[in-house]
């Protein structure tokens, strides 16, 4: 029986790929979960839909934002429209 053993520097780098490919692996499944409709995509197709879920998500945040800042200047001139009247 041959029995090669590789060095020291290899197996390491080794169990280094296998950490980092068991990562990947875990971050990707909590993609799948959290992208709607991402559990039936591919590696790549999942990183597309991904950023433009983000960017979605982005866009409605500004959306939101301003809104917000509507109804505060609405409600500040309504406010001080009735301490003119008072």
């Amino acid at each position: 029986m041959h029995v090669v053993c590789l060095p020291r520097s290899l197996r390491v780098s080794s169990t280094r790929r296998k950490k980092k490919l068991c990562a990947v692996e875990k971050r990707t499944r909590v993609l799948r979960r959290l992208v709607p409709g991402g559990e039936s995509l591919s590696g790549f197709s999942l990183l597309d839909e991904t950023l433009d879920y983000v960017l979605s998500l982005r866009a409605q945040i500004g959306l939101m934002q301003s809104l917000l800042m509507t109804c505060e200047a609405s409600k500040r001139r309504a406010h001080e429209s009735q301490v003119h009247i008072a």
